[in-house]
């Protein structure tokens, strides 16, 4: 059994999110990431969703309505982009997440 001094911190899984998403959105709160799109869905709502990958690795992305009518082409799956994002967590999900400010071809 830990004795109370050897306890470690117990975090609640809303206290650890709430912390990370505090940690990048402080420490990545403008960020520009290559990358090409893929699954790329569009909501009734008018927002944009989609994975921003490269030959390793992926992250899940959103470019809400204010920002997609902004851009100057229509983004589409196999799209090589540079995007202007912010690095948050999406906490209902728990998962980390680029929010999509302007995106270039």
């Amino acid at each position: 059994m830990i004795g109370a001094a050897a306890r470690p911190r117990l975090f609640t899984v809303s206290e650890l999110v709430g912390r990370l998403t505090e940690t990048l959105d402080r420490d990545y709160a403008v960020v520009w990431v290559a990358g090409e799109i893929s699954s790329l869905r569009r909501a009734a709502s008018g927002h944009c969703y989609f994975v921003l990958k490269d030959a390793r690795s992926q992250l899940a992305a959103v470019c809400f309505r204010r920002a997609l009518a902004r851009l100057a082409f229509v983004p589409a799956d196999g799209l090589d982009v540079v995007v202007e994002a912010r690095v948050s967590m999406y906490a209902e999900r728990g998962a980390l997440q680029l929010y999509v400010e302007s995106m270039e071809p």
